[in-house]
């Protein structure tokens, strides 16, 4: 009875060094899988990182040319102002001129 009893535990012994081998393995294959996600996640982040850098210069470039657009069209409004009064001096002048020669 003692030697079933040995074969047996010894056969449990060798099954659960078996199964903690292959726990071991798939365990390591796990790390691995976890480790290539982590470096492609990495990747991504160093990715976005440059696209957010990008994105930023292109935004302040745009905020500079709309700024130097808005200074155009204050200088344009204001010349067109001055236009304006120039145009409606020199028409009180001839009206002027017209009522001196009636």
């Amino acid at each position: 009875a003692n030697i079933l009893d040995e074969r047996t535990l010894r056969r449990g012994l060798v099954i659960e060094a078996t199964d903690a081998s292959k726990s071991k393995d798939q365990f390591q294959d796990e790390l691995m899988e976890v480790r290539h996600q982590l470096n492609a996640a990495k990747l991504d982040v160093e990715c976005l990182t440059s696209e957010k850098t990008t994105v930023e210069a292109l935004l302040k470039a745009h905020r500079e040319r709309e700024q130097q657009l808005l200074a155009s069209a204050a200088a344009i409004k204001d010349g067109c102002s001055n236009q304006d009064q120039e145009l409606l001096q020199m028409q009180t002048l001839l009206n002027d001129e017209r009522e001196a020669m009636a």
